[in-house]
């Protein structure tokens, strides 16, 4: 789905009662997972994508024994003539296609009396579901009969994962959270003010105001994303102190916590939120606690390289696996988790936060971060991999969190990017 979205600008999006995919202009790709028992078997293909956004164009080809015949039966039948879109090659073929096909689909406003045609010519249905059947087409390949509503406008999408839209509400398919309305398109990030007021030895009462940039009025509301309505990620000059915390929402808008740093120093804040009627951003702002005399700028030569990627915390064996990280390209970070008593792979984790885990990952130079959750939501390990984009060279660490036995366990590693 990502490799479609970005290469071609098509969107992601939710089909509602067939699946999730991306749109290209009036064409769908819907997706299954690769991890599920197949409803019946696959075809090789191969799918391309020209133009971009709404004048993109999908055509696919497939290997199958006899698509004359094929083409015949889709004609005939349900009045489909694909216009090129859609061709059928030889079987000899299908070693060198890319792509698994599971079936081809069409649309119509009301596909009732093409169904009840069908079955009374007994044409055997694979699957019946509420918005589309699925039947048996000539030279094994499945045929897949659905009501098409028309597209319409995207109003509703994922507070975490933006780029997942629909013309009507529904729930996330990456993370399950209900989407919510689209707001109006906002320029220019919120502004995150910091207030700290020590209470105590490195103890202090912190407090954000978050403001909008179009009226300069303080936010007072925001939706609950991954259970919370604000994510605030504390970082040490040095990169040596962590902290995952979620400030409380004041009658006043603003948003407080109690903070218990580890001593003297200067520290970044990462607030991660989505502001009622604005739009999910990932805000940095410093903090100097009063008592520190040394330098409030970041130290990126104090970071070094690790010697392994293996790391015991908390009864926990984590193992990071990553290929050369590259600034500007996508990678996938995986963790796997063990015990470390035992050497048992883990596969009792739990719900942490909305997510199998939590991943969070930040320069030496303190300038970039990203907080991102892992490519399988549901997963009870022993594996968690996330997707991860460096901006640019140098070192970075990324803490990943995850719990077990009612306990959040935080791991930390050093990456380097080349």
């Amino acid at each position: 789905m990502d490799l479609y979205a970005r290469a071609n600008g098509c969107v992601k999006t939710i089909a509602q009662g067939l699946g999730v995919g991306v749109r290209c202009g009036s064409t769908y790709i819907l997706f299954d997972r690769n991890t599920e028992t197949p409803a019946f078997p696959s075809v090789r293909g191969r799918v391309t994508v020209t133009g971009s956004g709404d004048a993109a164009i999908i055509r696919a080809e497939i290997a199958v024994a006899e698509g004359g015949t094929i083409e015949t039966w889709m004609r005939d039948r349900l009045g489909f003539v694909s216009s090129g879109a859609l061709t059928f090659v030889p079987l000899a073929s299908g070693a060198s296609l890319p792509d698994e096909i599971s079936h081809v689909a069409v649309g119509l406003t009301d596909p009732a009396p093409l169904v009840s045609r069908l079955s009374a010519a007994g044409t055997r249905v694979l699957v019946r579901g509420p918005e589309s059947t699925t039947f048996a087409g000539p030279s094994g390949l499945a045929i897949e009969v659905a009501h098409d509503a028309g597209s319409g406008p995207d109003k509703y999408w994922c507070a975490m994962h933006p780029d997942v839209r629909s013309p009507t509400p529904g729930k996330c398919p990456i993370c399950a959270m209900p989407l919510v309305a689209i707001p109006p398109p906002v320029f220019g990030d919120d502004r995150m003010d910091v207030i700290y007021k020590p209470t105590g030895t490195d103890r202090g009462r912190l407090t954000l105001r978050v403001v909008d940039p179009t009226t300069n009025k303080l936010r007072t509301t925001f939706v609950a994303v991954h259970e919370r309505p604000f994510h605030l990620f504390i970082v040490s000059r040095d990169l040596a102190y962590f902290d995952h915390a979620h400030p409380q929402v004041q009658k006043d808008g603003s948003l407080a916590l109690d903070l218990a740093l580890p001593g003297p120093g200067m520290y970044m804040l990462y607030g991660d939120f989505y502001p009622t009627g604005g739009t999910p951003q990932l805000l940095q702002a410093p903090l100097v606690t009063p008592d520190y005399r040394g330098s409030p700028f970041p130290n990126p030569d104090a970071v070094q390289t690790e010697a392994g990627f293996t790391k015991i915390v908390d009864g926990q064996r984590v193992t990071l696996t990553a290929p050369p990280l590259a600034a500007g390209r996508e990678a996938v970070l995986t963790f796997d988790v063990s015990d470390a008593r035992t050497g048992a792979p883990v596969t009792d984790l739990e719900p942490y936060l909305g997510a199998a885990g939590h991943l969070f990952a930040v320069s030496a130079d303190l300038t970039d971060a990203d907080h991102s959750h892992p490519i399988d939501f549901a997963t009870k390990g022993p594996r968690l991999s996330f997707h991860v984009r460096p901006p640019h060279t140098g070192h970075s660490k990324v803490w990943v969190q995850f719990q077990r036995a009612g306990k959040v366990v935080t791991v930390p590693f050093v990456v380097v990017v080349k």
